[in-house]
């Protein structure tokens, strides 16, 4: 069934609020493949939805299922059906960790950019978008989780940091702009969430999985190339990664001089970008 089929099938104040609820594309496909599935009738029950999630986390993955149960929710909302349901997710049982899980795995520029190339052919908005963000300017998965529609500024982006580092304004190169400022913020992206999205990615890319590999090994990925160019190139140094990657201040960094000293911080990230490792790999 398509959308415009569905709406058609719906009354004008239903189809109305349906659009209204729903108003990125890629929702529109698990409401149709339920309605298809289920016909469209004022009377679902509990057990509807729950086959039909638990069919789509079966053939799909966990994170798909997540946003498909957030887009069925916009449907029950626009038919007015009023339906006690919510999402668990399990947590198994943790065995501890042996030393070579505690490892912390690297994202290779090569594993990063199957990852980009894999989302700009073929991924959901929210997949562009928090890869972009991530290849961009290292954000960690709780930083991810923290950013909102207010954040994304005409040329810059605010990234609520975690660690204790520095929350500020930050450049929005040319790259991503249209991914960042195309996003429509629905669902709740939790941490735990994002840790869906990343390995979703992953798989696409055919990027091998390792323990405990995840967002932050994109941005130990970025730093280490980053420090590579930083060293090549005249008029930067160390201090200006650590403010880039907003990293906590400390003794090391204030002693050395930085291009953000003396000028406007969105300025100095501009001219980080002339070295950047990635951002050109989302093209122009």
């Amino acid at each position: 069934m398509q959308k415009k089929e569905l709406l058609t099938k719906l009354g004008d104040r239903q189809a109305e609020d349906l659009e209204t609820y729903i108003t990125s594309n890629s929702m529109w496909s698990p409401v149709t493949k339920f309605v298809e599935e289920k016909g469209l009738r004022d009377d679902y029950r509990e057990t509807d939805f729950i086959k039909f999630l638990r069919k789509i986390r079966e053939e799909n993955s966990m994170n798909y299922a997540v946003f498909s149960y957030y887009s069925l929710k916009n449907l029950v909302e626009a038919l007015g059906i009023d339906v006690k349901w919510k999402l668990i997710r399990r947590k198994a049982k943790l065995k501890k960790p042996s030393d070579r899980e505690q490892q912390k795995p690297t994202l290779t520029a090569g594993q990063v950019e199957k990852m980009i190339n894999a989302v700009r052919e073929n991924a959901y908005d929210y997949e562009k978008f928090f890869l972009s963000l991530s290849t961009t300017y290292g954000c960690r998965r709780i930083e991810l989780s923290r950013v909102g529609e207010e954040d994304v500024l005409e040329d810059r982006i605010l990234i609520r940091t975690g660690k204790g580092g520095e929350i500020r304004e930050q450049y929005l190169p040319e790259q991503i702009r249209p991914i960042v400022q195309g996003f429509e913020f629905k669902g709740d992206f939790t941490v735990n969430v994002l840790s869906d999205v990343f390995h979703d990615i992953r798989e696409k890319a055919g990027v091998e999985k390792r323990d405990r590999m995840g967002w932050h090994g994109i941005r130990r990925g970025l730093v280490t190339s980053f420090r590579k160019n930083v060293s090549q190139e005249d008029g930067y140094s160390d201090a200006d990664l650590f403010k880039f990657v907003r990293w906590k201040p400390n003794s090391r960094v204030e002693e050395m001089l930085s291009i953000y000293d003396n000028s406007d911080p969105v300025e100095a990230d501009r001219k980080m970008f002339e070295i950047h490792p990635y951002v050109e790999m989302w093209g122009g």
